[in-house]
């Protein structure tokens, strides 16, 4: 069957980018009217993305259906929205736990949750998802490097450590503008900038547990530049600072997710 995504914004965009990335996505794509502009221009730029009726004509012609959805959403989206038994429904909203999605979801349809992240569209990135399935698993897979978590609450940390994103960006840019302010051009600056922590970042994707103490450790060699911005930055309570972010995250997501 197609696969579906009922909601089109941002995500379900990346998501459809992805699988169509090679050419060929394997199965036909459905994606809803809600987010018309986008819906219209995926289904312009890939042949085998069609546009559905409405939301259950969506549900009729797909497995699995992903819901790309904003919280305030969900029930309105879903009203009426008849599902088959052991139908894969896929949730993509990161503020909302299994429990509260399936309250709109029928009950016999197998239901999921998954972060895929906008950088899907390249196939990359990590997507954490729940419960494990080996299918499901390879689906995944197609956008990114699938990550099977225990739950809610586990899938909750980690999309703490995603809401760090912007950031890293915003380090990224304090870094390459300190560059061009010293004298470098700022393209200059920012392509290398870009450059290193890309991969810095690629060093760390594989290794053994505890690994980035390991290379953080490597890479301060004593007396070294890297050994005096890591002293530097832990004495200026950079660490505490950014511990003190996810927590304030996860107590803001933890009441969302559980929220009745």
């Amino acid at each position: 069957m197609a696969i579906g995504f009922l909601g089109t914004g941002r995500i379900a965009r990346a998501m459809v980018e992805g699988l169509c990335a090679e050419g060929d996505p394997g199965a036909a794509i459905v994606v809803s009217p809600r987010g018309a502009a986008i819906a219209r221009d995926l289904a312009a730029r890939f042949p085998g993305v069609e546009i559905a009726a409405d939301n259950q004509a969506l549900a009729d012609a797909c497995d699995p259906v992903f819901l790309c959805l904003p919280p305030e959403a969900v029930e309105s989206a879903l009203a009426g929205v008849v599902f088959r038994p052991g139908q894969r429904v896929i949730s993509t909203i990161g503020t909302m736990g299994l429990d509260r999605v399936g309250r709109y979801v029928n009950p016999k349809a197998r239901l999921f949750r998954a972060g895929p992240l906008p950088s899907v569209a390249r196939r990359a990135g990590p997507v954490a998802y729940h419960p494990a399935d080996p299918e499901l698993e390879e689906l995944l897979a197609r956008f990114g490097s699938p990550v099977a978590v225990a739950g809610d609450a586990e899938f909750s940390v980690l999309w703490c450590v995603v809401g760090l994103i912007a950031t890293l960006y915003g380090q990224m840019d304090e870094v390459s503008g300190w560059a061009a302010r010293k004298g470098v051009a700022p393209e200059r600056a920012e392509t290398f900038t870009a450059s290193l922590f890309a991969a810095v970042a690629s060093d760390a994707v594989e290794g053994p547990a505890g690994r980035f103490a390991i290379l953080a450790d490597r890479a301060a060699t004593p007396g070294g530049l890297n050994a005096q911005a890591l002293r530097a930055f832990r004495a200026d309570c950079g660490m505490e600072a950014l511990r003190d972010a996810l927590e304030s995250l996860h107590a803001r997501l933890t009441a969302l997710v559980t929220e009745e």
